[in-house]
């Protein structure tokens, strides 16, 4: 028996197929906002530089860890030096989401993040994201809100126009190195640090860093205020911070260990130690004293 049936023709236009393909291919996968090198084995440490650095400032901090012990996870952060910058709006969060999820993803079970300065602001951001997967976080030279380190009656609201004025990015193109040169950038460099071999290096990072990611970095520094969020940490926090360098301006040790304990005063468990004549760079000027403290927390 012949039997009639109407058949409708559905044409597929090939160009949709191949973008729905490409779509889902690796390479439209979002970039990471850091890349990564990783040495030894056994417990997983994160260390995440600061403002311009990569993780090259970390190594000699590395080298005294037992790679038979700990996994070292030694992140340099978009746009930072030569690393290529990624296109957002929100830097410092993206880079601690961005962390977040490689934790996840490479199931890094409870590994210890280790920040220095800006790099200490994503490792909270990190441990508020993250709650109990994380068991430690070391925060070098860092402030739970950099503005109120200067002024404590600073807010985000009072900060906003001003890193708005003088961190403008928006019209500054990705690729574009920073907007100064190096005998511009030199004087404000020499003073980060007491070790002056460490100058030159520091130098060429900040030189080779893209001009829109510095600019964010600091307008997000400016503007992110975690301290009101530090109960969601649930890690022990070791703080290691300096005052010296600011000595000229009526800062003593004592103040910076008052104003460091009220900033972080929402943390569950915390311990604070400031040096007497570091500079910024703690690991590198007062490196005995620095790994004494790590290793102590670490244990």
């Amino acid at each position: 028996m012949n039997q009639n049936t109407n058949h409708r023709t559905v044409r597929i236009n090939p160009i949709i197929i191949l973008f729905a393909l490409l779509i889902q291919s690796p390479i439209f996968a979002q970039q990471p906002a850091f890349t990564d090198v990783i040495k030894g084995k056994g417990k997983p440490v994160l260390f995440i530089p600061g403002y311009a650095c990569t993780g090259e400032i970390w190594d000699e901090t590395i080298n005294e860890f037992d790679r038979e012990i700990f996994e070292c996870h030694v992140l340099s952060l978009a746009g930072f030096g030569k690393t290529e910058g990624i296109m957002t709006e929100n830097y410092l969060e993206r880079v601690a989401s961005d962390i977040s999820d490689y934790i996840s993803s490479n199931r890094l079970d409870q590994p210890i993040i280790i920040g220095h300065s800006l790099g200490g602001l994503v490792a909270l951001l990190v441990g508020i994201n993250s709650g109990s997967s994380i068991e430690k976080i070391v925060c070098v030279d860092t402030w739970p809100f950099t503005p109120a380190a200067i002024d404590p009656e600073a807010t985000v609201e009072s900060q906003t126009m001003m890193a708005e004025t003088y961190f403008k990015f928006d019209s500054i193109p990705l690729g574009i190195k920073y907007s100064q040169t190096r005998e511009e950038v030199k004087p404000y460099v020499e003073v980060l640090t007491r070790c002056q071999d460490k100058v030159g290096m520091l130098l060429d990072m900040t030189v080779n860093s893209e001009d829109r990611i510095c600019k964010q970095a600091m307008f997000d520094m400016f503007t992110i205020d975690t301290r009101s969020k530090l109960s969601e940490i649930s890690a022990p926090v070791l703080i290691l911070g300096t005052w010296f360098a600011y000595k000229d301006y009526g800062i003593t040790a004592e103040s910076t260990t008052e104003a460091l304990t009220v900033q972080y005063s929402n943390l569950k468990s915390k311990e604070i130690y400031v040096h007497s004549d570091s500079g910024h760079f703690i690991m590198w000027d007062a490196p005995e004293w620095f790994m004494y403290h790590l290793f102590k927390f670490l244990k």
